[in-house]
């Protein structure tokens, strides 16, 4: 949904390069005003995941309740999926636009268009849906509800529908849906102490680009948080559950910790529930994860610029940690 800056102007800027720290070697920036105009770009220069990123938004007839978007994203990235032995590089080129009307501010509807080439090279295995060109299609709500204005008690519901074409020798179409219930909840004045509770899910159809699966983890490209398992190995994507269809549950205790002038730091503990199924790779059942754990925010200037998460894999036993750029909350899977 679309936010009015309260500023004449507004930027924001996220910088990270620690190679074998962060794993984020990227700049992304962003720059709004108070016209309700945003203009922004990236690029990822890490060896396995490189990226360039542009995206801009504007009020569409001059209506602060009409936004129009648009965006471009070109990838070259390294996947590798040792379970089952496939190992190769998707590279991507797309573009996209949308076009949102909200409803007093607290509703939204949104439709979404986009084209993408995508090529592949695999040196191990291979993977059913390669068709070089995908067209997809949504349709997306969002609203927000109030529901105790004394401790900001809020609801936030979200479902986004989308109809995906493979375009190539032959033309295929499948679908993808997902939704998901968020409530945010401040435990004491001033947002010091924080609950968070979100319940998502999603389902999708056959045969689905790689791209377009839905993405479980921790890392780049934010992916739907579950924060024991890292979405790279060695660099390269694929490490982490990916699904055609998925059930997930969050939640999230913070309290802030430190404020000093432009400078804050919040901790946080979290426990993460989820069902994953129809892999891309290897077998195609169901599967369970369970996550725990902590980890601190840093701010500056009131924006989150660096992450620290401390996950433990309550199934396995194992323990995985993540340091780099925060996680832009892209509301339901897109």
């Amino acid at each position: 949904m679309s936010q009015q800056s309260s500023s004449p102007s507004k930027k924001t800027f996220w910088l990270a390069k620690a190679p074998g720290i962060a794993f984020n070697q990227e700049v992304f920036a962003e720059f709004q005003n108070d016209r309700g105009q945003s203009f922004g770009g990236g690029v990822r220069w890490d060896r396995h995941r490189k990226q360039a990123i542009a995206t801009s938004s504007f009020p569409f007839l001059f209506s602060a309740s009409d936004v129009l978007r648009l965006g471009g994203d070109v990838r070259d990235e390294a996947w590798r999926h040792t379970e089952s032995g496939t190992d190769f590089t998707l590279q991507t080129a797309s573009l996209s636009g949308s076009y949102e009307h909200s409803f007093r501010g607290r509703r939204s509807l949104s439709f979404h268009a986009g084209y993408r080439h995508q090529d592949s090279r695999f040196d191990q295995g291979t993977f059913p849906s390669q068709s070089p060109h995908v067209v997809t299609l949504g349709l997306e709500w969002n609203q927000r509800i109030d529901l105790n204005p004394q401790d900001s008690r809020q609801l936030h519901w979200a479902t986004r529908l989308d109809q995906i074409n493979l375009l190539g020798d032959t033309r295929q179409g499948t679908y993808r849906l997902a939704t998901r219930v968020r409530v945010n909840w401040s435990l004491r004045e001033k947002s010091r102490t924080n609950l968070g509770f979100s319940l998502q899910g999603g389902i999708s159809g056959d045969p689905l680009p790689l791209d377009d699966y839905f993405s479980l983890g921790v890392g780049p490209d934010h992916p739907l948080p579950l924060r024991a398992h890292t979405t790279l190995q060695d660099g390269r994507k694929g490490n982490n559950p990916l699904g055609r269809e998925f059930a997930l549950a969050n939640v999230e205790f913070s309290h802030r910790l430190l404020r000093w002038r432009f400078f804050e730091v919040k901790g946080f503990t979290f426990s993460d529930i989820a069902l994953v199924g129809r892999p891309p790779f290897g077998a195609s059942g169901q599967e369970w994860f369970h996550d725990a754990g902590g980890g601190l925010r840093l701010g500056f200037f009131g924006h989150e610029v660096v992450h620290l998460v401390l996950g433990w894999d309550l199934k396995n036993g194992s323990f995985n940690q993540w340091i780099g750029l925060p996680s832009r909350d892209p509301g339901v899977p897109q």
